[in-house]
């Protein structure tokens, strides 16, 4: 009997392992609607907000490493209001679409497949949260878009720097 009950959890450990390995894992990339969109490259364009509450970062992720301005198949963009002109503070975002307070973010866009589609939503609520070691991040987000469908990613890298022209 004993030995039954270890081949049936050798057998339950080793089909969970397998489940585990098998799912789709994203990385830069984000779901949307079930198919995964890739976004590979990020930049960030610091500016000061007037209020000098917080400092304000353009975040734009795409799946090409073209200038941020130049809409790839797939982009997204939020303006993130961290607690430090030094750069985005690790922590949770909390979308706000009028607040400029440290740790919210607003007037998210998403673009997907540019170049057939041309869908184009904005994000109304959802959170975004950064982690960082060295000089990259870790920027995971779920995020609910004006069409009522959620879209969640990750991006892991390096955020490059973009000036803004004066």
């Amino acid at each position: 009997m004993r030995s039954y009950i270890k081949i049936l959890f050798l057998a339950c450990l080793v089909a969970g392992i397998f489940a585990f390995h098998t799912r789709p894992r994203l990385s830069n990339a984000f779901n949307y609607k079930g198919k995964i969109h890739a976004v590979q490259h990020a930049y960030a364009d610091k500016f000061e907000k007037p209020e000098g509450v917080s400092t304000g970062y353009d975040v734009y992720m795409g799946s090409t490493s073209s200038n941020a301005d130049a809409y790839s198949l797939n982009y997204i963009n939020f303006n993130i209001n961290s607690n430090s002109i030094k750069g985005i503070t690790p922590g949770v975002y909390h979308f706000s679409s009028s607040s400029n307070q440290p740790f919210t973010f607003s007037k998210g866009k998403i673009f997907i497949d540019q170049t057939n589609a041309k869908e184009a939503f904005y994000v109304t609520a959802g959170a975004i949260k950064v982690s960082k070691w060295g000089e990259r991040h870790i920027i995971e987000y779920q995020l609910k878009l004006n069409n009522g469908e959620n879209l969640n990613g990750i991006f892991k890298g390096k955020i490059e720097g973009i000036d803004r022209p004066s």
